[in-house]
C-alpha cells in the first residue's frame, strides 16, 4: 500500500499531511493526518536533552544537574543547621534571661514583704503614738483644768506671808499672858 505525501496547507513549516488512500483530500484535523515529527513535552522542553536517544551529552548533563541538585541541597541542610543552632543559642539566651528575670522578681517579691512588714510595724507604732498622745493631752487638760479650780480657789484665801506676822505677834501675846498668868498664879 502507497501512501500518497502531500504538503499541508496551513504552510510548509508544519510538516507533511498524509491522506488516505481513495479520499483524495488531506484531512489536517484527524490524528493520524497531522505531521509526524513528535511534539511531546520531553522534546518541547528546553532542559531537557534535544532527541529521544541517551547519549554521552544526555548523560554528562543529567550527572551535571544531579551533582548541582545534591550541591544546593546539601547548601539547605548547612542553613537549616546553621538557623537551628542560631535558634538553639537564642532559646538558651531566652532561658537566662528568664531565670534572671524570674529571680530578680523573686528578689523584688521578697524585698516588698519586708517593706511592707517594716510599714506595717511603723503604722503599729504610729497607731500607739497617737494613742499614748491622745492620752496624755487629756491628762494635760485635766491638770490644766485642776490647776485652774485650785487657783480660784486660793485667790479666796489669804496668802501664807500676809499671815505670818500677825501668827507670829498672836504667840507672843499668847506667851506672855500665859508668862504672865502663871507668874500671878505663882504669886497667889
Amino acid at each position: 500500500m502507497a501512501r500518497d505525501h502531500k504538503p499541508s496547507r496551513r504552510g510548509a513549516d508544519r510538516g507533511t499531511a498524509t491522506t488516505k488512500p481513495g479520499t483524495g483530500r488531506s484531512c489536517a484535523s484527524s490524528p493520524s493526518a497531522r505531521s509526524t515529527v513528535s511534539t511531546s513535552k520531553a522534546d518541547r522542553n528546553p532542559l531537557k536533552a534535544v532527541g529521544k536517544h541517551k547519549g554521552l551529552g544526555h548523560s554528562t548533563a543529567k550527572s551535571a544537574r544531579k551533582k548541582d541538585h545534591e550541591t544546593t541541597h546539601q547548601k539547605c541542610l548547612d542553613v537549616m543547621d546553621q538557623i537551628q543552632n542560631e535558634c538553639q543559642l537564642a532559646l538558651e539566651e531566652i532561658d537566662k534571661e528568664r531565670a534572671h528575670d524570674s529571680q530578680s522578681m523573686q528578689r523584688l517579691h521578697a524585698e516588698k514583704t519586708q517593706e511592707t512588714s517594716k510599714l506595717q510595724e511603723a503604722i503599729t507604732a504610729k497607731d500607739k503614738t497617737l494613742a499614748e498622745n491622745q492620752r496624755l493631752e487629756r491628762e494635760l487638760c485635766q491638770l490644766q483644768q485642776a490647776q485652774e479650780s485650785s487657783h480660784a480657789t486660793m485667790q479666796g484665801l489669804v496668802s501664807w506671808h500676809d499671815i505670818q506676822p500677825a501668827l507670829h505677834q498672836t504667840h507672843g501675846e499668847l506667851v506672855s499672858a500665859t508668862t504672865r498668868f502663871w507668874n500671878t498664879i505663882d504669886a497667889l
